[in-house]
């Protein structure tokens, strides 16, 4: 079997990469040159299949400061403990956090490198209407018990699902499509959301801070 030889060389030009904990793994840009065919691959998509393999090896709850500010890396610390009290397993809390940061990562590294076509930044035009509608709408439920309605609350986490498998479909594999698929049918559970929202509940001095936190964020133009 014919392997094909690979060789480097430097680029005029060359992709800046972000201040991350890995930015040494090209000690300088670099293009990859085919000697059987004389084909230039992009060192943009060789950046993101890199930083991909590297999240997929390195992503834990801890990582999370790489990639986001202080506050959003605080709540997501509450966003652990809480789903620690209700999974009872140390591993099976982490493994959810880790989803939600990959996933986070994962549609952040599309934008980065301008991998989405105007159909997909549309998409994601409506995620972010969304997403901050469904915080608003936690916020509001928290603060105004009367006004909790968990089927609404379903159906806009359902819409938020549906909208982040459209814009990562032409891009990312089923195994991403299971994180998302994971994430969600964890806080869609009619039982989770009843006893988040209820004051007398275990859940209720982390979701005062995790409010607490979303308020911040949305004040702040973070959410």
């Amino acid at each position: 079997m014919n392997h094909l030889k690979l060789a480097y060389h430097r680029c005029d030009s060359f992709l800046e990469y972000p201040n991350h904990t890995y930015n040494d793994v090209f000690k300088s840009p670099i293009c990859i040159m085919s000697e059987s065919n004389n084909e230039h691959f992009s060192s943009k998509k060789m950046a993101i299949r890199v930083e991909k393999k590297l999240l997929g090896r390195m992503a834990t709850r801890g990582l999370a400061k790489m990639f986001i500010d202080d506050s959003v890396g605080s709540l997501l610390d509450n966003i652990y403990t809480m789903a620690k009290l209700e999974m009872k397993e140390k591993k099976k809390a982490e493994k959810l956090v880790k989803n939600i940061l990959k996933i986070i990562v994962k549609i952040g590294i599309l934008y980065r490198y301008e991998q989405l076509n105007e159909e997909e930044l549309e998409i994601g035009h409506q995620l972010q209407d969304k997403f901050h509608q469904l915080i608003l709408t936690i916020i509001s439920f928290r603060e105004i018990s009367f006004t909790f309605d968990k089927r609404y609350l379903i159906r806009m986490l359902n819409e938020c699902k549906q909208l982040i498998d459209s814009l990562i479909n032409r891009h990312l594999t089923d195994k991403s499509h299971k994180r998302v698929k994971n994430v969600f049918e964890f806080y869609s559970n009619e039982e989770f959301i009843e006893r988040a929202f209820d004051r007398n509940d275990k859940f209720n001095v982390i979701m005062d801070e995790i409010v607490d936190k979303l308020n911040h964020l949305v004040e702040s133009g973070q959410l």
